[in-house]
């Protein structure tokens, strides 16, 4: 709050007695636990093998991830398979 340049006194000190928590992006293996998390509320069987090939030949976009993890969802439901390297492929 203090870089924003505020020049209202009440709305700095306001938002200087807010919880700042700073974000970082996800590593690889954020990444995968966030898609392992994502899989097993679903109930979705995703080989661990699974999971690096699509970190390694997908882009690294977490909400790119998700979409296509909800894709590979309904597809691997419509074929009757779970999602293993080869279903992938």
């Amino acid at each position: 709050p203090e870089a924003l340049g505020l020049v209202l006194p009440d709305l700095r000190s306001r938002l200087g007695q807010c919880v700042r928590v700073l974000l970082q992006p996800l590593d690889e293996e954020g990444r995968a636990a966030v898609l392992r998390e994502r899989a097993l509320r679903r109930g979705l069987a995703i080989d661990e093998a699974a999971i690096e090939w699509l970190l390694s030949h997908t882009g690294r976009e977490l909400g790119g991830l998700i979409t296509l993890l909800d894709w590979l969802d309904r597809e691997s439901l419509a074929a009757k398979r779970r999602i293993t390297v080869p279903f992938l492929r």
